[in-house]
């Protein structure tokens, strides 16, 4: 849910948890503080999972409070962030926020988008290997949808053949994680490519994933478990 429909789900019927994001200000950051009271409010009604941009030391001490879980966008290939985010951010802001919520003691799920630069894998593997030195127990992965109206309306996703070596290459180097492939990817024959090389890729969940991945499970012969909630969750 975007901030301003915080509100419209306070005068709902509660639900067992909130997926909170932004859009982000020019400074890469999710308006926290500036809703603090709504999100305390929604907080009394289910757990929250809070998309929250680049954070301030104000922003770490919020959601302590409210003690959601934090899904972290994580880059770290320069370029990208110049390119696809224009904020004037570095890497080691990224890397800065990351290190300010893991040591506020919150659970923080890093998110990884494949292709995020246009289509082209750039930065991914630096991306896991950053998290490998800075500890991560939780990772998800995410594919670039083109967006019409976007700057890369006319680009195309990686293929995904390729995500397959970036998540396998993935399993290896966090053998301990728990790599989810998340809900962000091309639909339709893009996914019924990509979600059955995704469980032989080692993922340990797929958020609606294609028929073709069930199969691929019970093929392997993995215990399959169902969920009604964001992966994070």
């Amino acid at each position: 849910m975007h901030m301003q429909g915080v509100e419209a789900a306070l005068s709902a019927a509660p639900s067992a948890s909130y997926l909170v994001s932004g859009g982000c200000d020019e400074a890469g950051r999710v308006p926290i503080a500036e809703h603090v009271d709504l999100l305390r409010a929604l907080r009394e009604r289910g757990r929250l999972n809070v998309h929250s941009g680049i954070v301030t030391e104000g922003d770490v001490a919020i959601l302590r409070e409210l003690d959601p879980v934090v899904s972290y966008d994580f880059v770290v290939h320069q370029p990208t962030i110049t390119t696809v985010y224009g904020h004037g951010r570095t890497a080691r802001d990224f890397l800065e926020g990351y290190r300010l919520l893991r040591s506020a003691g919150l659970r923080v799920v890093p998110h990884v988008l494949i292709g995020l630069n246009g289509g082209r894998i750039e930065g991914e593997r630096a991306a896991v290997e950053a998290l490998r030195e800075l500890g991560c127990e939780e990772l998800v992965f995410l594919v670039l949808i083109p967006t019409r109206g976007s700057r890369f309306a006319t680009a195309q996703p990686p293929p995904p053949e390729e995500v397959a070596e970036v998540l396998c290459w993935a399993r290896v180097t966090l053998p301990e994680a728990d790599l989810q492939l998340g809900c962000m990817r091309p639909g339709g024959r893009y996914r019924r490519n990509l979600d059955p090389l995704a469980v032989r890729a080692g993922v340990n969940g797929i958020v609606k994933p294609d028929p073709a991945a069930v199969r691929a499970a019970e093929e392997v012969g993995l215990k399959i478990e169902w969920g009604e909630e964001c992966c994070v969750f």
